[in-house]
């Protein structure tokens, strides 16, 4: 897994986090309060839907037992990618952490093959 942090332009106070392999084992973006701003995210399977699961909490989170903690899941279909904004933010009031499995529901953790699901996500510190 390859992850790195940075912060976008002057000031901004907007951070970026990227990561060639979102799977099934949860990965803190932010340990605190914040906004999801946006992400860009390519699904690399040409066999499976990946969906990305957004967890309102500052730990690592289980798939199936921690599903309460669950603020949203997007799906990203094969070979494809999406490229979301959201201009006033989804706010995660504990942290944000993501990860992704291979099937739709809330509790779902099948796994993806190595690095099916990668990208950018977006986020600001409030």
């Amino acid at each position: 897994m390859t992850a790195t942090q940075f912060i976008i332009g002057a000031g901004a106070q907007d951070l970026t986090w990227l990561d060639d392999d979102i799977d099934e084992n949860s990965q803190i973006i932010y340990p605190g309060p914040c906004v999801l701003t946006g992400y860009m995210l390519t699904n690399a399977s040409s066999t499976v839907r990946a969906f990305l699961k957004l967890y309102d909490s500052a730990s690592v989170v289980n798939l199936v037992t921690d599903y309460q903690l669950l603020k949203a899941y997007f799906g990203i279909p094969k070979g494809q990618s999406a490229n979301v904004s959201f201009p006033r933010g989804i706010l995660f009031s504990s942290g944000l952490v993501i990860a992704a499995s291979g099937a739709a529901g809330v509790a779902d953790a099948t796994p993806l093959a190595t690095q099916a699901l990668g990208g950018t996500i977006l986020y600001k510190p409030v």
